[in-house]
C-alpha cells in the first residue's frame, strides 16, 4: 500500500490482512509494515507513519530454518523478500511458514 498524507486509517483498521507493507512513491521503497489492529483508536493520519513497524528484508534464497530462527531471535513475524538486485519480490510471515510445514490453517 502506498504511503500518502491522506492514508485512510479506517481502511487499515478494517483490513482483513494482518500485515501491510507500506511504501513511499515506488514499490521498492518500503518504509515499514502497518499492523492494522494498531490503528483501531488512531485519531489522525500521521499516526500511521509513526506506528509503522520497521521492515525486515531477507534474500529470496534464505533457508526457512534461518528465517524462523531470525523471527524468534528478533521477535518478528514478517519479512520482505528481496531478489539478488535488492528488489522487493514478496512478503513472508510466520503463518506462511507454519502452513508450509503443517498444512493450511483454518482461521
Amino acid at each position: 500500500m502506498q504511503w500518502h498524507k491522506g492514508l485512510d486509517e479506517t481502511f487499515l483498521s478494517q483490513s482483513q490482512k494482518g500485515l501491510l507493507p507500506i511504501y513511499h512513491r515506488e514499490r521498492n521503497n518500503i518504509i515499514g509494515i502497518a499492523i492494522p489492529h494498531n490503528y483501531l483508536d488512531a485519531s489522525d493520519n500521521m499516526q500511521v507513519r509513526k506506528n509503522l513497524s520497521p521492515a525486515w528484508f531477507i534474500p529470496h534464497n534464505t533457508p526457512i530454518t534461518a528465517i524462523l530462527e531470525q523471527f524468534r531471535i528478533n521477535n518478528r513475524s514478517v519479512a520482505i523478500v528481496i531478489d539478488a538486485a535488492g528488489t522487493a519480490i514478496g512478503v513472508i510471515d510466520l503463518e506462511d511458514i507454519l502452513e508450509e510445514i503443517f498444512g493450511d490453517s483454518f482461521d
